[in-house]
């Protein structure tokens, strides 16, 4: 077994093709088969927004393998072969990505080659691996957040200032009573959520940062008062929260009408669909566990109704396990349609138990994808609490990668 360590900054790039190559001084003898053992990838350092996976390529790779090992599904011909060698998810730190696991390939000892490719994409779409590519990164920074200006409408962290006990004071350990919880500036200082009955909620740690949780039973959070939050037809939530401990509890995420979030039976994720009928996502959850949800609402991007008009809205769901860094989304119909008026959001929900961990979380109009990477960055950092300037600092500066190869090979 020979092990090849290959990093971007010992390889030619081209800046056209946008891929890196090695050169080998003489090929592969008689090898048999690769395992990739390693692959990490991080943008370059203004790139907004970020990917949610990257394919990593190579031609030389997939014409030794000899079996067709990655099919990518299209709306149609999927059966072609595909140079895509491995998929990589994003780690806690936005614009950095790796391997979950290694992969193993039999390749045929006759096909052997002399000069390796590597490049990355995002679909289809080959990424630049030089600085200047890109828009700007989404760093998480307070800054960045408090730019949405009056397109944010929430923007909660549980700072110790706008969380309240019922007498008014300040809930700064995990255990404090909450009762009263106030928007962050420059979200609406009218938004307030309030304990609607029986005891208190109590704060709960989410990584580093704070959330609520239940101390009782039938607990849930609203502000009841009219303004709330002016919803435009396209907007946003995102939230950090911890799962219900115990598989399968029935606990209410938001409802600010036009969308009602649920965790669901057997660990998935629920929400009321345009009839008013629960539906269930297609995501499935470990009980316990901290994840960053989004919940977008947008133009609708298929027929949902059957009369060949593609027209309304839809909801694109995505969620990060913040233990695995794994990705997944879903995409789905609409819920109630717009109300014409402010109306009563709630965190929690009447005759249900508060059985999930509500941390940090934040809603906006529109769905910019710089503004999302920003939130989606924002919260992250809060969770493991890093500030936006170090991981601007972390991901500044061109493409870097690096790849590990165990190359075994047949005696003559």
């Amino acid at each position: 077994m020979q092990k090849f360590l290959l990093h971007s900054s010992l390889a030619n790039y081209d800046a056209v093709t946008k891929r890196w190559t090695f050169a080998l001084e003489k090929r592969l003898s008689n090898p048999t088969r690769i395992r990739l053992r390693k692959a990490t990838y991080s943008t370059p350092g203004d790139v907004s927004p970020h990917p949610q996976v990257v394919y990593l390529r190579s031609n030389a790779l997939a014409r030794m393998i000899t079996r067709k090992h990655t099919m990518e599904l299209r709306s149609v011909g999927h059966e072609n072969a595909s140079n895509v060698i491995a998929t990589l998810t994003e780690t806690h730190t936005r614009g950095r990505y790796r391997i979950v696991g290694g992969q193993t390939f039999p390749v045929n000892p006759n096909q052997s080659e002399r000069n390796i490719d590597l490049y990355f994409t995002d679909g289809d779409t080959v990424l630049d691996g030089a600085a200047g590519s890109g828009s700007g990164t989404a760093t998480g920074s307070d800054a960045e957040i408090v730019a949405l200006d009056d397109l944010l409408l929430a923007w909660f962290d549980f700072a110790p200032a706008r969380t309240l006990d019922a007498a008014y004071g300040e809930a700064t350990d995990v255990g404090d009573e909450v009762a009263n919880i106030y928007n962050r500036s420059p979200g609406p200082a009218t938004l307030v959520y309030v304990n609607q009955y029986g005891n208190p909620l109590q704060l709960a740690a989410v990584g580093s940062a704070k959330g609520i949780t239940r101390d009782g039973s039938w607990q849930s959070f609203a502000d009841t008062s009219t303004p709330t939050g002016d919803l435009e037809e396209t907007f946003c939530i995102h939230s950090l929260w911890i799962t219900p401990s115990t598989s399968g509890a029935h606990s209410y995420l938001f409802d600010v009408m036009m969308l009602k979030i649920f965790t669901w039976d057997s660990n998935s994720i629920g929400y009321k669909d345009d009839a008013g009928s629960n539906a269930v996502l297609n995501f499935s959850t470990i009980p316990g566990r901290a994840y960053i949800l989004t919940c977008e609402r947008r133009d609708a991007t298929q027929d949902y109704d059957g009369d060949g008009v593609v027209e309304g809205y839809e909801f694109h769901f995505r969620l990060e396990d913040l233990v695995t860094d794994v990705v997944t989304t879903d995409t789905v119909v609409q819920g109630n349609d717009h109300p014409g008026s402010e109306q009563v959001w709630r965190l929690g929900k009447a005759s249900t138990h508060f059985f999930h961990v509500q941390g940090p979380f934040l809603i906006h109009n529109g769905n910019n994808a710089d503004d999302m990477a920003n939130c989606q960055a924002w919260l992250r950092n809060k969770y493991t609490g890093e500030t936006g300037t170090s991981e601007e600092a972390a991901t500044s500066g061109p493409a870097t990668f690096f790849v590990e190869l165990d190359v075994k090979a047949r005696n003559k």
